[in-house]
């Protein structure tokens, strides 16, 4: 591990949140690297000295400002979630033919947009000279007056 890993683990340890697997693998750190046992015991001296200061005194009236703040706060977050909760718990709920005539709707426009998009080829016929089926004859299509 690297020691800034390492570092992060000293502190969780001194804060008794460490876990026993975890422990086992800083120990055997700390036995290789001087670095991280000189941040372990500065640590340990950080934790002490703060232990030897005395608590300070705190108004009841600002405990009590702030315990109010919190528990508004609470309340407030606490009907958020509820309303996010509800919000989850319902399914949207479509009939079936709604659903069916949406499905139909976006089908009929993407066949559309493809054959529309899609230009047939210029097919040419030729002209045939006109025939007077009842003559037997080809008919002239410029008379002379």
């Amino acid at each position: 591990m690297k020691c800034d890993e390492m570092q992060l683990n000293i502190s969780m340890y001194v804060d008794d949140a460490l876990e026993a697997h975890s422990q086992e693998k800083m120990f055997a750190h700390l036995a290789t690297c001087r670095e991280c046992r000189m941040f372990l015991r500065r640590t340990l001296d950080l934790r002490a000295a703060f232990a030897a200061f005395p608590w300070p005194e705190v108004p009841l009236s600002l405990d009590r400002r702030v315990m109010a703040k919190h528990l508004k706060r609470g309340k407030s977050l606490k009907g958020a979630t509820e309303k996010i909760r509800m919000l989850w718990s319902h399914r949207l709920s479509v009939p079936l033919p709604s659903a069916a005539l949406v499905a139909l709707a976006l089908i009929t426009v993407t066949v559309l947009s493809i054959s529309l998009l899609q230009r047939p080829d210029v097919v040419s016929v030729p002209c045939l000279p006109a025939v007077d089926v009842y003559a037997g004859q080809p008919a002239n299509p410029v008379q002379g007056n």
